[in-house]
C-alpha cells in the first residue's frame, strides 16, 4: 500500500534507470492519494531498460501530467502496463489515467482505465504506444487522445464503453463508447468488455515500430533487436518491396522507406503494411502514406 506521498515526479513510485542491467517491476500493488507534478501514481524513465507496471491499482492520485501513470522519454518498447486498474485519477493538464510523452513507445495490455479526469490516456510529442485489450470507459476528456500528427497511434481491440464503438465525429459518428482523437487506429474493436491479455510469445524481436505515422515523404522502421526480412506490402497483400534482410541479432535495425516499390516508382497514397519475418515468426505494422 503505497499512499499518501507527495514528489516532483513519481507521487507513488519513480524509476529512473539508464544501465542495462537494471529491470523495474512494479507489481501487485495499492497506489492510491499520492501527488506529483508528473505520474501521480508512478511514473517511468527508463529508456533503455524493460520495465513491467503489472496488476497494479492505482486509483485517486493527481499531477499537471499523468495523474495515475506517466511515462517520459521511453523510446524503446520496452515498458510493459499490463493488467492493472488505473481508475478515478486527475491531471489538471493532460493524462488523467495514463500520460505518454516525448517518444514513449510502452504496450499497455489488458488494463482497466476507467473514471479519470484528463482523458484516460494522453500520448504526445512522438510517442507511439501500442494499446490492446484494455477497458477505456467512463474517462472525463478523451478515452484515447493523440496529440501528435505525426504519429499513427495503434489502439485496435479494447472495449470502448459500447458496442458501436469509440465515438468519432468523422470516422465513427455512430459509435456510442468513449470519444477518441485524431491519428488513432481503433478499429476493429471489442463488442463487449473484458480483459484477455494477448500473451507476447518469445521471438526474436521485441517490437517493430515506424514514425513518421502517417508520413509523405519518408518512414524511418526500426526493429528493436532483429535478425530477419523486412518487407513492404499493399492493401492486397502484394509485395511492393523487400527492404532489408538483417543477417545478424544487434540492438536496433533501421532503414528508410521512401513510399517507391522495387523500382524506384513512387507509390500512391494509401494504406501500406510492413513486415518482419523471421522463421515462422511475423510482426506486422501498418503504415498511411499521404500523397
Amino acid at each position: 500500500m503505497i499512499s499518501g506521498n507527495i514528489s516532483h515526479e513519481g507521487g507513488g513510485v519513480a524509476c529512473f534507470c539508464d544501465a542495462a542491467n537494471i529491470a523495474p517491476l512494479v507489481m501487485h500493488n495499492t497506489i492510491i492519494d499520492n501527488m506529483a507534478h508528473a505520474g501521480g501514481g508512478v511514473y517511468i524513465d527508463c529508456p533503455f531498460t524493460m520495465t513491467v507496471v503489472r496488476d497494479n491499482m492505482i486509483s485517486n492520485n493527481t499531477a499537471n501530467f499523468g495523474g495515475g501513470l506517466g511515462c517520459y522519454y521511453v523510446i524503446n518498447p520496452l515498458l510493459r502496463i499490463v493488467d492493472n486498474t488505473i481508475t478515478e485519477n486527475s491531471a489538471d493538464s493532460a493524462g488523467g489515467g495514463i500520460w505518454c510523452y516525448v517518444a514513449s513507445r510502452p504496450i499497455i495490455d489488458s488494463n482497466t482505465v476507467s473514471g479519470n479526469t484528463g482523458d484516460g490516456i494522453y500520448i504526445g510529442f512522438n510517442s507511439s504506444p501500442l494499446v490492446t485489450g484494455n477497458n477505456i470507459i467512463d474517462n472525463i476528456g478523451f478515452a484515447l487522445q493523440n496529440d501528435d500528427s505525426d504519429e499513427l497511434v495503434m489502439a485496435e481491440n479494447n472495449w470502448w464503453g459500447d458496442a458501436t464503438g469509440p465515438y468519432h465525429p468523422t470516422t465513427n459518428p455512430a459509435g456510442l463508447g468513449d470519444t477518441v482523437s485524431d491519428y488513432v487506429d481503433y478499429d476493429p474493436w471489442m463488442t463487449s468488455p473484458g480483459i484477455d491479455e494477448h500473451v507476447l510469445q518469445p521471438n526474436p524481436l521485441l517490437m517493430l515500430y515506424a514514425a513518421p505515422n502517417p508520413f509523405s515523404d519518408v518512414v524511418n522502421i526500426r526493429c528493436m533487436i532483429g535478425r530477419g526480412t523486412l518487407r513492404i506490402y499493399d492493401v492486397g497483400g502484394r509485395l511492393v518491396k523487400e527492404l532489408m534482410q538483417i543477417s545478424d541479432i544487434s540492438y536496433q535495425s533501421s532503414v528508410m522507406w521512401q513510399g517507391t516499390d522495387s523500382s524506384g516508382n513512387r507509390l500512391p497514397g494509401g494504406v501500406y503494411f510492413v513486415e518482419f519475418a523471421a522463421g515462422d515468426y511475423s510482426e506486422t505494422v501498418k503504415l498511411v502514406l499521404l500523397r
